[in-house]
């Protein structure tokens, strides 16, 4: 499994739009690809220990590229699907 973490796409294209709005058509948007997980030998038991590495090492990612991308505590889980 290889993570990925996007950075800028919610300014590329917020969420109320369905297309770029004039001026953003240039905006940058950076795909970051993080260290694959390995899943070798894991289980279906072992679905939430690998959710919970995976999110932990892509919000480490967000936080790094933008500090205040990252959610609150409370509303970390409702944030990423």
């Amino acid at each position: 499994m290889v993570p990925v973490v996007i950075e800028g796409a919610r300014e590329a294209l917020p969420r109320t739009t369905l297309i770029p709005t004039l001026g953003k058509w240039s905006h940058v948007v950076k795909i970051h690809v993080l260290k694959p997980v390995s899943t070798i030998g894991k289980t279906i038991e072992d679905r939430t220990q690998i959710q919970e590495l995976v999110r932990a090492e892509m919000l480490a990612k967000l936080e790094e590229i933008s500090p205040t991308a990252v959610p609150a505590k409370s509303d970390a889980k409702s944030t990423v699907s």
